[in-house]
């Protein structure tokens, strides 16, 4: 057994759970296997069951008035408290009901309808003038005053806007200011005075009118909000898709807030709109400093006006905001359309026009509580594999699908309870968790991330440290810094590499440039010496030889000056072929047998000068092919200079040339039978001041020649100059051949 606050006995029996009254008995759940029970601070009675879990009956906030309680109808448009405390209902074509208070069971309703005078029962507007009579706008019927028991009707004959009234204002002033379909009504003292577009409004479909604190009066219209100012009406705000827009009311700090249709409430500004997240409804009123409001399909909402401010200031703030639904006894959550949908009567209750009834919530038993709520994780889903959340989630190189299952303990009101969550890094804002309470990640970069989870408790005050839960998405190892470092180090080595490569190119053609400067200066030491020097120095002799004739033969020293000066103009004819050739290569038209002939018949004729010849030929073997010019031309000056050495210092009485062209390689062999060649000579390569032989090793060397000595005293020298096929010859035979065929075909052809 358990008592509660209200002195009402509840205890299990074996039929249910009954609760037992000072006059009555009643059973609450028939058939509940009960095992216990309990209440909690907020009044809700908790069952234990066995085998059916954990129940809980909650003390409801609302009550509902329907039929059953005396209205006509369960649709009731609006409601109103009047000075004398007593609540009036106008329903939908049903009259106009007001409530009795001290009738049994809480309550009934009492109607006024068509018997009584009130000949429109469709009620969409509620207001009480200054006199305290009671004025009633109806769907098509116009308006009614309720005087002393009595209906007076006023229309479009007497002066009204419209017989379609949508809202009664009760200004300060003790002028009714009356919204209509066809534009705004004013009623002072008796005279009807009409406003439509003409006088400034936006639409003459006139949803609504509002009186500020400040006095002004407001206006909402079918395409928005207007203001008085003195006889005219100014936009305020137009919606820029013409949307329906009303006036909804006033916070204590002076802030206007306005409905616009789909949109929900809002405060207006300066001419704009502070969107309100999650909050709809189209009227608000104050009580007790807070902010209740009604209207739409979510039941009604209180919330405090400083929460909205400081939400203005950062959207990414919750706001602390308390809904009542069907789970607190409204039964239809739609509430109605008329104005004032909402009103407070003096013995602290809060009514609802609502689609279902006249709501009715005890304001004494709504004081809302500031305990914090315990978030937690439950569980980690990674890839379809769930595991336990830990004290941090480390996932895998790698795209994962991750769901976090989130969750909070909140026993009062948990369909009231709110989560949301963050991903530091990845979320731009605080996300709604879904109704399963997943979060849902499916790409996750490479990072260590906070994930923030807030919740609020059953009368929607949020917990703003809430809990947070460390992500780790482990990196590839491209991703990783080392990674990159190590790029950067590459980057770097490659860089000096190139440089390195480019420098020593730069300095292998320098030293290329230096060694073909060297190369050249070598070969012009070469040519003069095979030509100037070779030619001048046996010039030498034969003056040398005239001198030595002059006293004893005159006329064969005339003779042998005569030679001398031929000589030296052919050593000049041969300075000058020299340095042309240092310019380029011999152009000489024969063939290397008859240059090397001719250089042989020109040494012999010097040498008969001299006092003697040897014997000289020139033999060739095989059949002679074209030699490349650069090649010939290094063959004939390295045999000119072996020649020149021959006749000059052999003391030989035969010399001979052999020219062989083989398949494989071209053969140039210089013989004579004289006194061969100074072992030194060979060894050291030269005398002093003879350069003859290193010459003709270097021109072997560079032609790609191989050159070979056989000397022995008293048995002649013989040299030879090797040089391999592909190197010495211009084409090779097969191609000749082929060439020589085909120009014989095209002749043929021709």
């Amino acid at each position: 057994m358990y008592e509660d606050v209200a002195g009402n006995v509840w205890f299990l029996a074996e039929a249910g759970l009954f609760r037992a009254s000072a006059d009555s008995l009643e059973c609450v759940a028939p058939e509940i296997n009960g095992r216990g029970i309990t209440a909690d601070g907020d009044g809700n009675l908790w069952i234990g069951t066995n085998g059916a879990g954990l129940v809980r009956f909650k003390n409801r906030t609302i009550r509902t008035f329907t039929k059953a309680d005396g209205l006509p109808n369960d649709v009731v448009m609006t409601v109103l408290a009047a000075a004398d405390g007593k609540l009036w209902a106008g329903n939908n074509c049903g009259g106009l009901s007001w409530f009795d208070s001290s009738w049994p069971d809480g309550g009934r309703f009492h109607t006024y309808d068509e018997k009584d005078g009130l000949t429109n029962t469709c009620v969409t507007a509620l207001a009480e003038d200054s006199k305290h009579d009671l004025w009633v706008g109806t769907f098509s019927g116009g308006m009614f005053r309720f005087h002393a028991g009595h209906f007076q009707a006023f229309t479009q004959i007497d002066g009204l806007g419209s017989n379609a009234v949508n809202c009664i204002l009760s200004a300060r002033d003790g002028s009714l200011w009356i919204a209509t379909t066809q534009g705004l009504t004013l009623l002072r003292e008796g005279v009807f005075r009409n406003y439509t577009t003409a006088d400034g409004l936006s639409s003459i479909v006139v949803l609504n009118v509002f009186q500020d604190s400040s006095g002004a009066i407001w206006v909402g219209t079918k395409s928005g909000i207007d203001r008085l100012d003195g006889d005219k009406f100014v936009a305020a705000f137009h919606p820029q898709d013409n949307r329906r827009a009303s006036v909804a009311g006033e916070s204590p700090f002076g802030d206007l807030y306005i409905s616009v249709g789909g949109l929900g409430i809002s405060r207006l500004k300066d001419g704009k709109l502070a969107r309100i997240a999650h909050l709809n409804g189209e009227q608000i009123q104050v009580i007790q400093h807070d902010l209740w409001i009604a209207g739409g399909t979510g039941g009604v909402t209180r919330i405090g006006p400083a929460s909205l401010r400081s939400w203005e200031g950062d959207p990414q703030e919750p706001l602390d905001y308390t809904e009542f639904g069907r789970t607190d006894g409204f039964l239809l959550e739609e509430c109605a359309s008329g104005f004032p949908s909402m009103t407070t009567t003096k013995d602290g209750k809060l009514w609802v026009a609502t689609l279902g009834g006249a709501a009715m919530l005890d304001l004494s038993r709504v004081s809302p509580t500031t305990r914090k709520p315990f978030e937690y994780i439950g569980e980690v889903d990674v890839d379809r594999k769930k595991q336990n959340a830990g004290r941090e989630l480390i996932l895998p190189p790698g795209l994962h699908h991750t769901e976090l299952q989130l969750g909070s303990i909140e026993l009062s009101s948990p369909e009231r309870a709110h989560l949301q969550y963050r991903l530091e890094g990845i979320d731009s804002g605080w996300l709604d968790a879904r109704p399963d309470g997943a979060a849902v990640y499916t790409t996750i970069p490479h990072g260590s991330y906070l994930f923030h989870v807030r919740a609020s408790n059953g009368d929607g005050f949020w917990d703003r440290q809430g809990i947070v839960y460390r992500i780790t998405q482990q990196p590839f190892f491209y991703e990783t810094t080392a990674f990159r470092i190590l790029m950067v180090a590459a980057g770097c080595i490659l860089l000096t590499s190139v440089y390195r490569f480019r420098l020593g190119q730069q300095s292998a053609r320098m030293k290329v440039r230096l060694e073909e400067r060297l190369a050249e200066r070598e070969r012009i030491a070469r040519e003069l010496h095979d030509t100037l020097l070779q030619s001048f120095q046996g010039s030498l002799f034969e003056v040398q030889a005239a001198r030595n004739l002059f006293p004893r033969r005159p006329g064969e020293a005339m003779q042998s000056l005569d030679e001398a000066i031929r000589s030296a103009e052919a050593a000049i004819v041969e300075g000058r072929d020299a340095i042309r050739g240092l310019r380029s290569c011999s152009a000489a038209p024969r063939d290397l047998a008859h240059l090397l002939a001719a250089a042989g018949q020109e040494l012999s004729e010097v040498a008969d000068s001299n006092g003697g010849s040897p014997a000289f030929r020139v033999t060739v073997e095989g059949l002679p092919r074209d030699i490349k010019m650069i090649l010939q031309d290094e063959l004939y000056r390295m045999g000119r200079e072996i020649l020149r050495n021959a006749f000059h210092h052999a003391r030989a009485s035969k010399i001979e040339v052999e020219i062989r062209y083989d398949a494989q390689e071209l053969r140039v062999r210089f013989r004579d039978n004289g006194i061969g060649i100074d072992p030194k000579v060979l060894d050291e390569g030269a005398l002093a001041g003879h350069w003859g032989l290193p010459g003709v090793r270097e021109r072997a060397k560079l032609a790609g020649a191989q050159l070979d000595f056989w000397s022995e005293a008293g048995a002649g020298t013989e040299v030879q100059v090797s040089v391999p096929a592909s190197v010495a010859y211009a084409r090779p035979p097969e191609a000749r051949v082929f060439a020589l065929f085909r120009n014989n075909s095209r002749s043929h052809g021709e």
